[in-house]
């Protein structure tokens, strides 16, 4: 395993995480923690909107909510920005990582890339996982992956 960094797994989480659980998933943009604002992922945007047909909306969400179920422990982490004091839904911008089975974490911003159910939007100054999120999201491409094989 990968010493701390974006990539996927790592040892350890980085010093300044915090443990929360999961209080449900609202849809792919939003999940609600214990003792938080609503959260949502840096540097990438899922499709949220099954409703009105949004490729890959649906499979999104339930990727989302298979990987975070209620109860579910999981470590939050800033970057740069953190948009709660200018934003009117005081959402908090955080990488999210998860525990594996066998030890080590995930960053989920960055599982979810590499499945395609996830596609990379970053906004400065939360640039610290770009590279990474952005390479990922090149080799989902290449191989079709998530929404990259089920949306024209």
């Amino acid at each position: 395993m990968a010493l701390w960094g974006c990539g996927l797994p790592v040892d350890s989480l980085p010093a300044d995480t915090k443990e929360v659980g999961v209080e449900a998933v609202f849809d792919a943009q939003w999940i609600a923690v214990d003792g938080e604002d609503d959260v949502a992922l840096i540097g990438v945007t899922m499709p949220d909107q099954p409703r009105r047909g949004e490729c890959y909306a649906a499979e999104a969400l339930q990727r989302l909510e298979e990987l975070l179920p209620e109860g579910r422990t999981i470590y939050l982490e800033e970057d740069e920005l953190d948009h709660s004091e200018d934003d009117t839904l005081e959402r908090r911008l955080r990488y999210v990582w998860i525990e594996q089975p066998d030890g080590g974490y995930d960053l989920l911003n960055l599982m979810l890339v590499r499945e395609g159910a996830a596609v990379v939007a970053i906004t400065p100054p939360n640039e610290r996982c770009a590279g990474d999120l952005r390479a990922a999201q090149q080799e989902a491409i290449a191989a079709g992956a998530g929404l990259w094989g089920a949306c024209a």
